[in-house]
Formats: structure tokens, sequence, C-alpha cells
């Protein structure tokens, strides 16, 4: 095969593309991702193994593009409470609906509020979460763009929410959809992206030692457990280690519970809490706020451009685990007979 000005010239049954065309391209990654300050590298892997870089792609081939950062791995801000939701009562919610894993919707919206529909008490701009306290799976802070209302010619409803960034996660029907109270949405999204529901955990009844195993692991620094419990947000007067200053157990109102004496015992590897609880006849609803770790994903802001395609592709990657600062996606080239050009195709 013969390279002629970073075009593949076929020689044989098969034509193989040069990646360093489309590499000066990706360059781009590094303005066009607003919410990371990428530094890292970016190369491309053999999609069957990982450790292999490649540079030749068949066409009609694929490659893993992948981005390595630290900077992309961000934390799970897992701090709002029922206080801080437009509906303060612990486990009410405004509508429910579902979402796909990428996509930037929620369909099927109905309203959860007496009579009221969901775009009586949902507009543009608000800020909501999707999905509950008690859940392993989370989702991070949203802003709604639209509210649409559409009838289908049986006369049936049906809503659509458009939101600013894609789901992480596949949410089936009746999840909830929370309204971020307009006290604490002020600057919030711009301020707080990776915020998300603190983690609800219910403690049975009665004295001595009870356990709580966080869901985002490890912990992160935070200091959410400080004396300025505002600090949950900003994560003000972090000290670079991890210990008991980094979480807090309160009530849904976000005070101290009464019952509990005290933490005795924290491992923020495992995500283990140990704790004093006096003697009471009910079991006790602990939400516990803290900063944990969790799959990131880079939205579908990264963009591949080719010849073919000046205009490009909007890519998501992911997270390859909780704190891997490894984002990868697997790209596609044209098996289209376009000689001269690299025309790729997100996958």
């Amino acid at each position: 095969m013969q390279i002629i000005r970073g075009q593949a010239v076929k020689t044989s049954k098969a034509r193989f593309i040069p990646l360093a065309v489309i590499v000066s391209f990706l360059m781009s990654l590094f303005f066009i991702v607003p919410l990371f300050a990428v530094t890292g590298t970016v190369a491309y892997k053999d999609v069957s193994d990982a450790t292999k870089t490649v540079t030749w792609a068949r066409q009609g081939g694929t490659v893993t593009l992948e981005i390595v950062d630290s900077d992309l791995d961000l934390p799970f801000q897992r701090v709002l409470l029922p206080q801080d939701l437009a509906s303060s009562t612990p486990g009410a919610h405004f509508a429910t609906g579902t979402t796909t894993k990428g996509a930037y919707t929620i369909s099927a919206v109905q309203h959860n509020d007496g009579n009221k529909r969901p775009e009586d008490l949902l507009a543009a701009g608000d800020t909501i979460v999707v999905g509950n306290a008690t859940g392993t799976v989370i989702e991070t802070v949203k802003k709604i763009v639209t509210l649409a209302t559409t009838t289908d010619v049986a006369g049936n409803i049906y809503r659509t929410i458009t939101v600013s960034t894609a789901f992480q996660n596949n949410f089936a029907t009746a999840t909830q959809i929370s309204k971020v109270s307009a006290s604490v949405t002020a600057g919030l999204f711009a301020t707080c992206p990776r915020c998300a529901r603190a983690q609800l955990a219910t403690i049975t009844a009665g004295d001595g030692d009870k356990f709580i195993v966080l869901n985002s692991i490890p912990v992160l620094d935070s200091q959410t457990g400080g004396a300025d419990f505002s600090a949950r947000f900003s994560g003000t007067g972090k000290d670079s280690v991890i210990n008991i200053s980094d979480l807090k157990l309160v009530t849904n109102a976000g005070v101290a519970h009464a019952s509990s004496t005290g933490i005795t015992a924290f491992d923020g590897n495992s995500g283990l809490i140990t704790f004093t609880q006096d003697s009471l006849n009910d079991a006790v609803d602990y939400y516990v706020t803290y900063w944990g770790a969790g799959i990131n994903d880079s939205g579908t802001t990264v963009k591949v451009t080719s010849q073919a395609s000046v205009a490009g592709l909007t890519i998501r990657l992911e997270e390859t685990g909780a704190s891997t600062g490894i984002f990868r996606a697997d790209v596609g080239f044209s098996s289209e007979d376009n000689r001269g050009h690299s025309t790729t195709t997100a996958r």
C-alpha cells in the first residue's frame, strides 16, 4: 500500500487508513469539552485488546478512541437532601418518567402531584434530579431545556422532557423526577454539575453499633462533615485526607440525628460506616452526605471530524470504571469507497 499526502491508495482488496490523518483533528478535543480541563493523552486502541495502541484502521473496521486524564474523573457529590427539593416530604416528587442511557430525554412523563400536570410543576430552566435516594444507580442534576406535550389521534397525551446533559443510566417507567428548590438552584447546575441525591439508609430500631455501606466508593475528600455544611456543594476546606469529616449523617432536614451518638469507624475504600445509635422503638432514616467515586462519561461533547465529514460527529466516551480516569468509545470507519478521506462514525 502506498501513502500519498495522507491518503490511503488501495493496492490490495483491503484499504487501510492512517490514523495520523485524523489525529490532528482530535486535538480539538482539548477545546470542545467545556466541563473538563483535558490535559491527558489521546490514543487509539485495539478493540479486542485495550493494551495495544494502533496506528492503522482497516476500511470498514473499528478502533477504540481513548482519553486518559484524571481531570475527567469527577466526583459524584451525593449531597442533595429532601429539604433541597421543591417538595421536602421524604420520597415525594413532582413527576415520573423513563430514561435511556446516552439520551437527553425523559419520555412517558406523568404527574405525581394530585391533578396537576407536569407542565404545571416543571418548566424550561428548572433544575431536576432523576432517581431516588435509595438506589445504587444515581444521576447528577440536569437542567430542563424543553417540556413538550403531544396528542395522538386517539387523544392520548404524551409528554417528553429534554435536558442539558445525557443520562448515564436506563431508568424504567415511573422513575422519580424531583425539582430542586429555587433557593438551591441558583447557580447550582453551573457550579455543581455533579451534584446528586444524598444516600438514604434505613437503620433498624434498637441501640448499639449500626452499619451503613455507601454506594459510591471510594469516598473522596469533601469536608461535607465539617462545621460548614454548605461545603457539601463547594468542598471548601478540603484537606486531602479521607476521614469522618468527609461525610455526615443527617435527617431529611439536614440536621444531625438526635438518635446517633457519633461515627466510631469509617473506611473510605469500602464505604463501611460504623456508628452508635441510642435505643429507639422505630427504624430510623439516615441521609449520608459525601462525595464518592463513580463511572463518569464525557457527555456527547467530544468531537471527531474527518476530511469527508468536516462537521464531524459527537461521541460519548465512558469511564472504564470508578476513578480510573480512562475514557473510551469505539469509532467505526466507513466501508464506502471514499478514497482520500477518513470518514468516521460513532458506534
